[in-house]
């Protein structure tokens, strides 16, 4: 996807289990991308994984009180991604 809006529009016309998104987005950050996709759908069937390269505690739980279902600081490797997946799966 190119940015937030965009995502946002194919979530509009198609349904989806999982949506990663990153705090930094082009037209719109994490915040509101999750912000918006929680106005718009019921999330609570959605994992949402949001991704940063800010570890403060309150960018992380800002992140969950949005609907965010986890989080991964960046950099991560692709084996903490699929232990992510695994894990969300169950």
């Amino acid at each position: 996807m190119a940015g937030g809006r965009e995502g946002l529009s194919v979530l509009r016309s198609s349904r989806f289990d999982l949506v990663i998104c990153d705090y930094r987005m082009p037209e719109m950050n994490g915040f509101r991308f999750i912000h918006t996709l929680g106005t718009t759908y019921d999330i609570s069937t959605i994992f949402i994984i949001f991704t940063t390269t800010h570890s403060a505690r309150t960018v992380i739980d800002h992140a969950f009180s949005l609907g965010a279902t986890t989080t991964q600081v960046e950099p991560y490797s692709l084996e903490t991604l699929q232990t992510v997946l695994v894990l969300i799966r169950r």
